[in-house]
């Protein structure tokens, strides 16, 4: 039995909604050193949050 072997996964996912949905509520302690940018293992590297949420904007239709 593999029950609870992929709990980070669901705290991700929980983190990432509630940034989404109380930016300013996660405080600069956590945000600070991240500067805005996330790396990644796919191709591209390290990106800019912004760039990447504007091309997700312009991807559903919306304004980028």
């Amino acid at each position: 039995m593999t029950a609870g072997w992929d709990t980070d996964s669901a705290a991700a996912t929980v983190g990432g909604v509630v940034g989404a949905l109380a930016p300013d509520a996660i405080g600069e302690r956590w945000t600070a050193p991240l500067d805005g940018r996330i790396a990644t293992s796919l191709p591209g590297g390290e990106q800019r949050i912004t760039d990447l949420a504007a091309r997700t904007v312009a991807l559903a239709g919306g304004a980028s």
